[in-house]
């Protein structure tokens, strides 16, 4: 009990906490086609039942005429909520963009979130030449490559045997293999979109996920999506803003990686760079210092720009930042306020450490539904037990 505090008043704070005590709701919009009537009958609701505040998330539409993200009808009815929330004493947070991860029409595949794609394949012993084009598959609608080659390794033995690889070089476009022995193993990475696009979008924002790894990505997002929403509602009206979880699969490449990884790590990257799929001498101390530099990356390319943006418009930035890009508990001290949930499909121990029993179908990672089997929590698949 503080000091000074009597018991009665550390009583009458748990029955009527203060308004920065109290619990915020996430506050689904979905379309965004939502009703100025309804708006203040919820905000009236949550500030009777003793809600501390909302925080504003645009989700996917439930009929086809919708307005849009961003649209003038939208925004007129974020400012209109915005301000009732004030006159109610209720905080009022935003979501700088819609559903997860954050992306949409405005991302192109140059600023889209990336990813490795390996190509490991046996060859025979005869010397062979093999174009080395610098793009592979065909253009984009964005206006780049939907491909890229990296790098191109060789080995002895066949697929799967031990081996050490030597980075070919490409000559005049073409990559020429020398005769050998028997047969090798030949190893192409190349790096491609990872194809995601926004989760639960409302209408007019789908598209593609950022790459969360590049300056660029974020500043045109802020442009594109956040500038509108804070010309709309001032920052007075505004509790803070908010980044929702990360949630970019696969996403482990960006087009600056090379000279990042140069410059940050002391030596160069595409020599070493099949030692993420192929154990060998030293190969765990390249992978330290890739996802080192992944997450650096992430700390300053994406979550230290939208801090920055947020402080030159005076609000703070929340984000709830797990997944990939492989964000570390630290990463969270580039933000000003920062949250974590649940993992999905994660079951807590009962006291004593004793698991959970298993759901009625004897699957401990799903939640029961009608009928047999069940549905699993991450990957949305019906379970046969």
């Amino acid at each position: 009990m503080p000091i000074g505090q009597s018991l009665d008043d550390l009583r009458a704070g748990w029955l009527n906490p203060p308004p920065d005590s109290r619990p915020m709701m996430r506050w689904w919009w979905f379309g965004p086609d939502v009703e100025r009537g309804e708006l203040d009958r919820e905000l009236t609701a949550m500030a009777a039942a003793g809600i501390g505040g909302v925080e504003v998330s645009y989700v996917y539409p439930l009929s086809p005429d919708s307005p849009e993200l961003l649209s003038d009808t939208f925004l007129g009815q974020l400012r209109y909520a915005a301000e009732r929330a004030n006159e109610l004493g209720l905080r009022f947070d935003l979501t700088l963009g819609s559903g997860w991860s954050f992306g949409g029409p405005h991302i192109g595949t140059e600023l889209a979130a990336s990813m490795l794609h390996w190509d490991r394949r046996e060859i025979p012993p005869a010397a062979a030449t093999i174009p080395a084009a610098s793009t592979v598959g065909s253009p984009s609608g964005a206006g780049g490559p939907s491909e890229r080659v990296l790098a191109c390794y060789l080995g002895p033995g066949s697929v799967g045997e031990p081996a050490d690889f030597t980075i070919l070089e490409a000559v005049d476009g073409t990559l020429r293999i020398p005769a050998g022995s028997g047969p090798r193993q030949l190893i192409i990475v190349s790096a491609r979109p990872t194809g995601q696009v926004v989760k639960r979008a409302a209408a007019g924002a789908d598209g593609p996920v950022l790459d969360h790894y590049s300056a660029t990505a974020a500043r045109a997002h802020l442009d594109h999506v956040a500038e509108p929403l804070l010309a709309a509602v001032p920052a007075d009206l505004i509790g803070s803003v908010f980044c929702d979880s990360l949630e970019v699969y696969g996403a482990n490449w960006t087009p600056a990686m090379t000279e990042e990884f140069e410059r940050r790590r002391g030596y160069p990257l595409l020599p070493r760079l099949h030692q993420l799929i192929i154990a060998g001498e030293d190969s765990d101390h390249l992978r330290i210092d890739y996802y080192r530099t992944l997450t650096e990356l992430y700390e300053e390319n994406f979550v230290a720009v939208f801090r920055d943006w947020a402080a030159g418009h005076g609000v703070p930035f929340r984000i709830q930042g797990y997944g990939t890009p492989p964000a570390s508990v630290s990463s969270y001290r580039f933000a000003d306020l920062y949250e974590e949930k649940d993992s999905a499909g994660r079951r807590s121990p009962r006291p004593g450490g004793r698991p959970r029993p298993p759901t009625a179908t004897g699957c401990p990672s799903s939640r029961p539904r009608p009928g047999p089997g069940c549905i699993h929590r991450r990957s949305g698949q019906r379970c046969s037990t």
